[in-house]
């Protein structure tokens, strides 16, 4: 599996060999079944995922009960909760497999150790993490000036491989409208 992940992040930027090796090192790799949880409310997020197949959910539950999802992770795409990730503060979300899936993680601890040892990998994750805050401006921008409508669709347009895999209930979340609002703008579209 390390395989796909170097190929991967050499498409993105040139990493050299030794950080290539010292990432080697540190990974492991798991299997997950679909529904499985890998993090909960109140743990603290240790690990980063790099998602070889699958998909993943990033979500939190309100005090009424109720999911809201933050984001979704598929093939080649990094997820963890960054917030407690980066804090070592206990996770207020969690992370679910949406299908089964085979991940290569990482600890912390492991990658902390590494990173400054490791210019092109520190490059690596600046980059990874400036496009990730990006995304995540874009997303609040997008949540509080367009139209339920509008988000539905720059979501289809943006993930057409994640549209087709998760439960409409879990998009509806995402894009924070009611199911029933989904449904109709749906069956408008």
């Amino acid at each position: 599996m390390f395989e796909i992940l170097k190929k991967r992040m050499e498409e993105i930027m040139c990493i050299s060999v030794e950080d290539m090796q010292g990432l080697k090192d540190i990974h492991q790799t798991k299997k997950v079944r679909k529904g499985q949880i890998l993090l909960s409310e109140g743990q603290v997020c240790t690990l980063t995922y790099y998602i070889v197949k699958g998909c993943l959910r990033v979500y939190r539950i309100d005090q009424n009960g109720e999911e809201h999802v933050l984001k979704f992770g598929i093939e080649n795409w990094w997820i963890n909760d960054g917030e407690s990730f980066s804090t070592k503060e206990p996770s207020k979300s969690y992370i679910q497999a949406l299908e089964d899936s085979d991940l290569i993680l990482f600890e912390e601890s492991h990658f902390s150790r590494l990173i400054p040892s490791a210019p092109s990998l520190q490059k690596f994750v600046e980059e990874k993490t400036t496009r990730s805050f990006i995304a995540s401006t874009e997303r609040i921008y997008e949540q509080m000036s367009l139209s339920a409508e509008t988000r539905y669709n720059n979501f289809i347009k943006k993930y057409p491989n994640i549209f087709n895999r998760v439960p409409l209930h879990m998009i509806a979340s995402y894009l924070g409208v009611s199911k029933k609002t989904l449904s109709r703008i749906r069956s408008k579209v």
